[in-house]
């Protein structure tokens, strides 16, 4: 009678397992190597910023965030800095690296350099959005106006309604 052959592969034996493991550590893919936190806080060239990336590639980095910071000479988030992105990202690509965008600059609440918060009407939305965000029955009363009316934002009655009906639920 002849024998059936497994569907299932083999269980590795442990000494090999353990000899792969510690091959795979001496060369990890990008996805196991480090990434730093790469504070843009100067003007920004693409030819530097790819310079700097091949010294964190010789580094053994697999990776980078980039990550404006205050001091930033490039205008955030003008055609300039998004040239600066896009090389950065290629000269990523070109080496296996990972290339991040923390997109936060200063702000935890993703201001966009402040640009999101300079007209006074969009801080008071943004504060308040947040409050009722967190559940405050009187922020999220607050935005029902705003959204009615379009005070600061674009008028939209189907938001409106849903801020008013999460405050009522609140009670």
């Amino acid at each position: 009678m002849k024998k059936k052959k497994s569907p299932l592969s083999p269980v590795p034996r442990p000494d090999a397992l353990l000899r792969d493991s510690l091959a795979s550590l001496a060369d990890p893919g990008p996805d196991f190597r480090g990434l730093p936190f790469w504070s843009w806080n100067a003007k920004l060239s693409p030819a530097e910023l790819r310079r700097q990336i091949r010294v964190f590639r010789d580094m053994g980095f697999g990776g980078f965030f980039m990550h404006s910071r205050e001091g930033l000479a490039t205008e955030y988030l003008g055609s300039e800095w998004f040239d600066c992105v896009r090389s950065c990202a290629d000269e990523a690509r070109k080496h296996g690296m990972r290339a991040w965008a923390y997109d936060e600059d200063r702000w935890p609440s993703g201001a966009a350099g402040g640009l999101a918060t300079a007209a006074p009407e969009r801080r008071n939305r943004a504060v308040v959005r947040e409050a009722a965000g967190q559940g405050h029955d009187n922020a999220q009363l607050s935005l029902g106006p705003m959204y009615g009316d379009g005070q600061g934002v674009t008028q939209d009655e189907t938001e409106a309604a849903n801020w008013y009906r999460e405050a009522a639920e609140q009670g």
